[in-house]
């Protein structure tokens, strides 16, 4: 089993492009921005160049983050961590390499991989609100990036540690997977229709822990699963991830990834076929307050009464999924996204919905 120590030798030792594509990653799914710009990155290769601030990323909220990584590769001889973390914060309020005014900033965030002393965290505070007393500055070291990487183990790729067997996995990472099955419907493309369902997914979610997502095949539990699981956990500020099926034990995943102190959703696609592993996932409820953790399930309809039965010692509700009517996919069809407005085939996509 990974830990946290291992991690963090191979962070202390990492090359300063890569650690700078590794942050951009990490602070990618962490914040969920409307945009990321990696000014530090050269574009299409693992290579840095001069560029204040590293990235920047504006929220859905259109608040601007600046971010700065510092790897000990990167620091000039003779430089402490410290001080070039205060560098860093000078760098990001300087108007004549930003074009901004101070007071546009609203966060900073600084990546790093060391340990800083109280009072040196306590003076970079200070520094960064005297430039800005409205500005948020958010110290990463290197600790809080190994944890970084349990709770998103994609982010290991980048040291060269695998953590688990790769079954806890990121929803982009679960839709790749998903899709290399080429008959399979793919899940990476725009959700449209379902606001009733996921409305009444959102409220289960708000009185019950588990909910479970039954339907016929083909009626698209996978895709309005993922799409719930995301609104859930944006609006509740869970951590999302999705559950793989590689037929073997995920025990010692969920104790090294799935940790006490976060709020989860998970996606179960098909707990049927998990056998053993849906089990382990639900016996995570009975360490666990209510409210901090999510499971989301999919299931088809022959095989509910199993799933039902591995989960009758927990309060669950459930959901069904059906084929959309006529005039639901007459909609879908005819919005932006697919503008087919022609009578011939929309009667043959109508046709083709309805197995003819």
């Amino acid at each position: 089993m990974v830990d946290v120590v291992q991690i963090e030798n191979a962070l202390d030792r990492i090359n300063g492009d890569i650690f700078q594509e590794l942050c951009n990653h990490f602070l990618y799914l962490k914040l969920n921005p409307n945009t990321i710009t990696p000014i530090g990155s050269v574009i299409g290769k693992e290579k840095s160049r001069k560029g204040i601030p590293d990235s920047y990323f504006t929220g859905a909220d259109s608040k601007l983050i600046f971010a700065e990584y510092t790897s000990r590769e990167r620091l000039k001889k003779s430089q402490s961590f410290y001080n070039k973390l205060k560098s860093d914060i000078e760098n990001c309020f300087d108007t004549s390499k930003t074009g901004l005014e101070k007071e546009e900033i609203d966060k900073v965030i600084l990546c790093f991989t060391a340990r800083i002393k109280p009072v040196e965290k306590k003076n970079l505070e200070e520094l960064c609100k005297k430039h800005n007393p409205k500005c948020i500055l958010d110290l990463k070291g290197i600790r809080d990036l190994a944890f970084a990487v349990l709770d998103y183990p994609i982010l290991g790729t980048y040291v060269g540690i695998k953590v688990g067997t790769g079954q806890i996995q990121e929803p982009s990472e679960f839709i790749a997977n998903y899709e290399k099955n080429k008959i399979s419907t793919p899940l990476s493309n725009v959700f449209l229709g379902r606001e009733k369902e996921i409305e009444d997914g959102l409220n289960h979610l708000e009185t019950n822990d588990l909910l479970l997502v039954h339907g016929s095949p083909g009626t698209g539990k996978s895709k309005f699963a993922i799409e719930l699981a995301k609104r859930y956990s944006d609006k509740n500020e869970f951590c999302f991830l999705c559950i793989g099926n590689k037929g073997i034990p995920i025990w010692e995943d969920l104790k090294t990834i799935v940790r006490t102190d976060k709020k989860y959703v998970l996606l179960v696609d098909d707990a049927n076929r998990l056998a053993k592993n849906f089990q382990w996932i639900l016996s995570l409820f009975e360490d666990r307050a209510s409210n901090t953790l999510k499971v989301v399930v999919t299931v088809r309809d022959y095989a509910l009464p199993q799933v039902k039965s591995i989960a009758a010692n927990f309060n669950f509700s459930s959901i069904e999924i059906g084929a959309f009517s006529n005039d639901e996919i007459k909609k879908i069809i005819q919005s932006d996204d697919f503008k087919i407005n022609e009578p011939s085939y929309e009667d043959r996509i109508l046709k083709i919905a309805q197995g003819m």
